[in-house]
């Protein structure tokens, strides 16, 4: 588990290469992906459990790979200064991965850091790099041209990332809300069930479902899970009334 993920662009172009280069020299990260389409590689190369070795960390700065609260890092086939021009397939996928990654690692899925495009990102003091107060602190997904005592500028500038992230949210949620939506008579239902099987041995009032209804609703629209609700409300009505 993790609270930050560290998004890197290799600079490279042959996946096998890479990797190879990367375990050779020591500097492997969680991840090594490429969001091509048609193309797709997700590959681990370290458990969560194990620090990364892709940042700097100077002798006498405060940690990076080992920073407090874990740190995923994530390593991107492709080049800092081209990745603006990328496709928006490329995009898509990207987020799908990260997605995916953030999710299984409990990194919040959200970007607290604006992008700034390579090479105008590179340097120990470059605008948008983080303070080691501000490091210490930050959650969500981040790029290595934000970590401190460090000089590398990528990703560069993936902006379309989080527009990206957020349209594939939104879909997530509203498929969510499509098929649990559909299964909200049938559901009801089941409650009405419940409650004849209760100790109460009658069917819940008109103003109960209607109550029930609405907040099973609102839950869904909001893209959450009603399980817990249905959970409790099949536990309140086995009890005596």
């Amino acid at each position: 588990m993790a609270s930050v993920g560290v998004l890197h662009t290799t600079e490279t172009t042959d996946f096998e290469n890479t990797k190879r280069g990367l375990i050779r020299d020591g500097y492997e990260p969680h991840w090594l992906i490429d969001p091509t389409p048609g193309i797709v590689r997700v590959e681990r190369m370290l458990p969560d459990s194990v620090i990364g070795r892709a940042l700097q960390h100077l002798k006498g700065d405060p940690e990076t790979n080992a920073r407090g609260g874990g740190v995923i890092q994530i390593e991107v086939m492709g080049k800092a200064e081209n990745v603006p021009n990328y496709s928006d397939g490329w995009f898509t996928s990207f987020a799908e991965i990260l997605h995916k990654i953030c999710t299984d690692s409990n990194i919040p899925i959200e970007f607290p850091c604006g992008w700034v495009p390579y090479p105008k990102s590179y340097g120990y003091r470059a605008s948008q790099r983080l303070s080691w107060s501000e490091w210490s602190l930050v959650k969500g997904i981040i790029g290595h041209q934000h970590v401190p005592g460090n000089h590398h500028g990528d990703p560069g500038d993936v902006s379309r990332l989080v527009v990206a992230m957020q349209q594939l949210i939104e879909s997530m949620q509203e498929d969510i809300m499509v098929w649990s939506l559909a299964q909200l008579g049938p559901t009801m239902n089941s409650v009405d069930e419940i409650y004849i099987g209760s100790k109460r041995k009658a069917i819940p009032t008109l103003p109960e479902r209607d109550a029930w209804r609405k907040d099973l609703t609102k839950r869904l629209r909001a893209g959450e899970d009603p399980t817990a609700t249905l959970e409790y409300i099949a536990y309140a009505l086995s009890e005596e009334k």
